[in-house]
Protein backbone atom coordinates (compact mmCIF):
# COMPACT_ATOMS: atom_id res chain seq x y z
CA UNK A 1 0.00 0.00 0.00
CA UNK A 2 2.82 2.40 0.89
CA UNK A 3 4.67 1.68 -2.35
CA UNK A 4 1.57 2.21 -4.49
CA UNK A 5 0.86 5.47 -2.66
CA UNK A 6 4.38 6.69 -3.39
CA UNK A 7 3.98 5.86 -7.08
CA UNK A 8 0.83 7.99 -7.12
CA UNK A 9 2.65 10.87 -5.46
CA UNK A 10 5.52 10.63 -7.93
CA UNK A 11 3.05 10.64 -10.83
CA UNK A 12 1.76 14.01 -9.56
CA UNK A 13 5.19 15.65 -9.41
CA UNK A 14 5.83 18.44 -11.89
CA UNK A 15 8.10 17.76 -13.61
CA UNK A 16 8.04 14.02 -13.21
CA UNK A 17 11.36 12.34 -12.45
CA UNK A 18 13.30 10.94 -15.39
CA UNK A 19 13.33 7.54 -13.70
CA UNK A 20 12.84 5.70 -10.39
CA UNK A 21 15.50 3.44 -8.86
CA UNK A 22 14.13 0.56 -6.80
CA UNK A 23 17.00 -0.37 -4.47
CA UNK A 24 15.96 -3.97 -3.88
CA UNK A 25 13.62 -6.23 -1.92
CA UNK A 26 10.78 -6.09 -4.42
CA UNK A 27 9.25 -9.13 -2.74
CA UNK A 28 9.28 -10.81 0.65
CA UNK A 29 10.06 -14.20 -0.88
CA UNK A 30 11.10 -14.96 -4.48
CA UNK A 31 8.11 -16.97 -5.64
CA UNK A 32 6.21 -16.29 -8.83
CA UNK A 33 3.05 -15.22 -6.98
CA UNK A 34 4.87 -12.44 -5.10
CA UNK A 35 6.63 -11.30 -8.23
CA UNK A 36 3.30 -11.29 -10.05
CA UNK A 37 1.88 -8.95 -7.42
CA UNK A 38 4.86 -6.62 -7.77
CA UNK A 39 4.74 -6.61 -11.57
CA UNK A 40 1.06 -5.71 -11.41
CA UNK A 41 1.88 -2.79 -9.10
CA UNK A 42 4.41 -1.40 -11.60
CA UNK A 43 2.45 -2.21 -14.77
CA UNK A 44 1.69 1.49 -15.40
CA UNK A 45 4.55 3.40 -13.77
CA UNK A 46 4.77 7.20 -13.78
CA UNK A 47 8.25 6.91 -15.31
CA UNK A 48 10.73 4.08 -16.02
CA UNK A 49 11.68 2.01 -12.94
CA UNK A 50 15.21 0.60 -12.75
CA UNK A 51 15.86 -2.31 -10.39
CA UNK A 52 18.76 -3.67 -8.36
CA UNK A 53 18.51 -6.99 -6.54
CA UNK A 54 17.79 -7.16 -2.81
CA UNK A 55 18.60 -10.11 -0.57
CA UNK A 56 14.93 -11.14 -0.51
CA UNK A 57 14.82 -11.09 -4.31
CA UNK A 58 17.57 -13.66 -4.92
CA UNK A 59 16.85 -16.35 -2.35
CA UNK A 60 16.06 -19.88 -3.57
CA UNK A 61 14.93 -19.50 -7.20
CA UNK A 62 15.02 -15.71 -6.98
CA UNK A 63 18.18 -15.23 -9.03
CA UNK A 64 16.66 -17.02 -12.01
CA UNK A 65 13.34 -15.19 -11.65
CA UNK A 66 15.02 -11.81 -11.23
CA UNK A 67 17.08 -12.23 -14.38
CA UNK A 68 14.03 -13.31 -16.35
CA UNK A 69 11.92 -10.36 -15.20
CA UNK A 70 14.47 -7.57 -14.73
CA UNK A 71 17.47 -8.35 -16.93
CA UNK A 72 21.17 -8.05 -16.13
CA UNK A 73 22.39 -7.90 -12.53
CA UNK A 74 25.06 -5.27 -13.25
CA UNK A 75 24.41 -2.56 -15.85
CA UNK A 76 24.85 1.13 -16.58
CA UNK A 77 23.67 3.88 -18.88
CA UNK A 78 24.74 7.41 -19.77
CA UNK A 79 22.69 10.57 -19.94
CA UNK A 80 24.50 13.72 -21.01
CA UNK A 81 27.54 14.18 -18.78
CA UNK A 82 26.27 11.63 -16.22
CA UNK A 83 26.83 7.88 -15.90
CA UNK A 84 24.50 5.77 -13.73
CA UNK A 85 25.89 2.41 -12.58
CA UNK A 86 23.73 -0.32 -10.99
CA UNK A 87 25.11 -3.47 -9.34
CA UNK A 88 23.89 -6.50 -7.44
CA UNK A 89 25.79 -7.02 -4.19
CA UNK A 90 23.72 -9.84 -2.66
CA UNK A 91 23.86 -13.61 -3.19
CA UNK A 92 21.34 -16.36 -2.72
CA UNK A 93 23.45 -17.92 0.05
CA UNK A 94 23.05 -14.78 2.18
CA UNK A 95 26.45 -13.29 1.43
CA UNK A 96 26.87 -9.70 0.30
CA UNK A 97 29.56 -7.62 -1.32
CA UNK A 98 31.47 -7.48 -4.59
CA UNK A 99 33.59 -10.14 -6.25
CA UNK A 100 36.95 -9.25 -7.78
CA UNK A 101 35.37 -9.63 -11.22
CA UNK A 102 32.63 -7.17 -10.27
CA UNK A 103 35.15 -4.66 -8.94
CA UNK A 104 37.10 -4.88 -12.20
CA UNK A 105 33.88 -4.29 -14.15
CA UNK A 106 33.03 -1.34 -11.88
CA UNK A 107 36.46 0.25 -12.26
CA UNK A 108 36.14 0.07 -16.04
CA UNK A 109 32.81 1.91 -15.82
CA UNK A 110 34.14 4.56 -13.42
CA UNK A 111 37.57 5.32 -14.88
CA UNK A 112 36.23 6.46 -18.25
CA UNK A 113 36.86 10.22 -18.47
CA UNK A 114 33.47 10.80 -20.05
CA UNK A 115 30.79 11.06 -18.78
CA UNK A 116 32.59 12.82 -15.95
CA UNK A 117 29.89 12.58 -13.26
CA UNK A 118 29.23 9.09 -11.90
CA UNK A 119 26.33 7.80 -9.77
CA UNK A 120 26.20 4.36 -8.15
CA UNK A 121 23.33 2.19 -6.86
CA UNK A 122 23.27 -1.16 -4.98
CA UNK A 123 21.24 -2.84 -2.24
CA UNK A 124 23.36 -3.45 0.88
CA UNK A 125 25.22 -0.35 2.12
CA UNK A 126 28.88 -0.50 3.15
CA UNK A 127 29.42 -0.69 6.89
CA UNK A 128 32.19 1.88 7.42
CA UNK A 129 30.43 5.08 6.28
CA UNK A 130 27.35 4.49 8.45
CA UNK A 131 28.98 3.54 11.77
CA UNK A 132 27.30 6.44 13.53
CA UNK A 133 23.83 4.96 12.97
CA UNK A 134 24.87 1.39 13.82
CA UNK A 135 26.20 1.50 17.39
CA UNK A 136 26.65 -1.67 19.45
CA UNK A 137 24.33 -4.57 18.51
CA UNK A 138 22.74 -2.43 15.80
CA UNK A 139 25.87 -3.01 13.70
CA UNK A 140 24.41 -6.42 12.82
CA UNK A 141 21.92 -4.62 10.56
CA UNK A 142 24.75 -3.58 8.23
CA UNK A 143 27.12 -6.50 7.56
CA UNK A 144 30.64 -6.01 6.30
CA UNK A 145 30.66 -6.22 2.52
CA UNK A 146 33.05 -8.58 0.78
CA UNK A 147 35.91 -6.40 -0.52
CA UNK A 148 34.32 -3.35 1.10
CA UNK A 149 37.57 -1.38 1.44
CA UNK A 150 38.45 -1.79 -2.23
CA UNK A 151 34.90 -0.86 -3.23
CA UNK A 152 34.93 2.36 -1.20
CA UNK A 153 38.36 3.21 -2.57
CA UNK A 154 37.04 2.92 -6.14
CA UNK A 155 34.16 5.30 -5.41
CA UNK A 156 36.46 7.89 -3.85
CA UNK A 157 39.31 7.55 -6.35
CA UNK A 158 36.98 8.07 -9.31
CA UNK A 159 35.08 10.94 -7.65
CA UNK A 160 31.62 9.33 -7.65
CA UNK A 161 29.05 12.03 -6.94
CA UNK A 162 26.45 9.91 -5.15
CA UNK A 163 26.16 6.28 -4.01
CA UNK A 164 22.69 5.11 -2.94
CA UNK A 165 21.73 1.91 -1.10
CA UNK A 166 18.64 0.25 0.36
CA UNK A 167 18.42 -2.82 2.66
CA UNK A 168 17.97 -0.89 5.89
CA UNK A 169 14.52 0.61 6.39
CA UNK A 170 15.72 4.14 7.16
CA UNK A 171 16.89 7.29 5.43
CA UNK A 172 20.46 8.40 6.14
CA UNK A 173 22.87 10.58 4.22
CA UNK A 174 26.47 11.60 4.82
CA UNK A 175 29.67 12.36 2.93
CA UNK A 176 32.38 9.70 3.11
CA UNK A 177 35.76 10.39 1.47
CA UNK A 178 34.13 12.96 -0.81
CA UNK A 179 31.23 10.71 -1.90
CA UNK A 180 27.65 11.48 -0.87
CA UNK A 181 26.38 8.20 0.62
CA UNK A 182 22.65 7.58 1.02
CA UNK A 183 20.56 4.81 2.54
CA UNK A 184 16.94 5.07 1.45
CA UNK A 185 14.92 1.95 2.27
CA UNK A 186 11.61 3.28 3.56
CA UNK A 187 9.36 2.23 0.71
CA UNK A 188 6.96 0.18 2.79
CA UNK A 189 8.59 -2.61 4.80
CA UNK A 190 8.40 -2.68 8.59
CA UNK A 191 11.26 -1.08 10.48
CA UNK A 192 10.52 -1.69 14.16
CA UNK A 193 13.80 -3.60 14.56
CA UNK A 194 15.86 -0.66 13.33
CA UNK A 195 17.60 1.33 16.08
CA UNK A 196 16.44 4.89 16.69
CA UNK A 197 17.96 7.47 14.37
CA UNK A 198 18.36 11.19 14.87
CA UNK A 199 16.19 13.39 12.70
CA UNK A 200 16.15 15.40 10.47
CA UNK A 201 19.08 13.96 8.49
CA UNK A 202 18.08 10.43 9.46
CA UNK A 203 14.58 9.03 9.79
CA UNK A 204 12.73 5.74 10.25
CA UNK A 205 9.57 7.12 8.65
CA UNK A 206 8.37 5.57 5.42
CA UNK A 207 9.75 7.65 2.60
CA UNK A 208 11.31 7.93 -0.82
CA UNK A 209 14.27 10.10 -1.81
CA UNK A 210 14.00 12.69 -4.56
CA UNK A 211 17.18 13.80 -6.33
CA UNK A 212 17.01 17.03 -8.34
CA UNK A 213 20.06 17.59 -10.55
CA UNK A 214 20.39 21.22 -11.60
CA UNK A 215 21.49 22.17 -15.09
CA UNK A 216 25.15 23.20 -15.12
CA UNK A 217 27.83 23.49 -17.76
CA UNK A 218 30.64 20.92 -18.05
CA UNK A 219 33.11 23.28 -16.36
CA UNK A 220 30.76 24.43 -13.59
CA UNK A 221 30.52 22.86 -10.11
CA UNK A 222 27.96 20.09 -9.85
CA UNK A 223 24.76 21.17 -8.09
CA UNK A 224 21.84 19.12 -6.83
CA UNK A 225 19.14 18.93 -4.18
CA UNK A 226 18.46 15.82 -2.11
CA UNK A 227 15.01 15.56 -0.49
CA UNK A 228 13.64 12.83 1.77
CA UNK A 229 9.89 12.83 1.11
Amino acid sequence: RTFRTFLGEIAALDPRPSFIVHLGDRVVSPVVEYYGTYLKAVSDPPCPILHVDGNHDVREEGERISRAFFGARDFFFDRGDMRFVFMGNVRGDGGCGFSREQLSWLEDRLKAPSPSRKFFFAHVPPKAPFKMITPGPASLFTPQLENEGDFLDLLARHHVVLAAFGHRHVHASMVHNGVLMIITGGGGQRNFLEPAVKEPRFTKKKHYTLVDILATGPDEPFKGVLSCV
